[in-house]
């Protein structure tokens, strides 16, 4: 498992704020799925649909949109200091 380091933007109305997180994953792309479905307050197709999968997803029937603002790939000793402070 690789480990990413994921900006997502979050936004609400016409508010939005950006949030970093650490995440694990076979590739970039599943990182970032698992990354957005962290924040997700409803299920998929109950509440929570993908507008771009892996890229940008609506929640709570819209009221939230979760979107990749940035993503890069984290070597493995660098990954455990994160995983301390994130």
């Amino acid at each position: 498992m690789k480990h990413f380091i994921i900006y997502l933007k979050i936004q609400t109305g016409e508010y939005e704020k950006t949030i970093t997180t650490l995440q694990q994953g076979e590739n970039e792309q599943d990182a970032t799925v698992k990354a957005m479905l962290c924040q997700c307050h409803c299920a998929l197709e109950e509440g929570a649909d993908w507008l771009v999968f892996g890229e940008e997803l609506e929640d709570l029937y819209g009221e939230f949109i979760y979107t990749v603002y940035d993503c890069e790939e984290v070597p493995q000793e660098e990954a455990n200091i994160l995983k301390k402070y994130l």
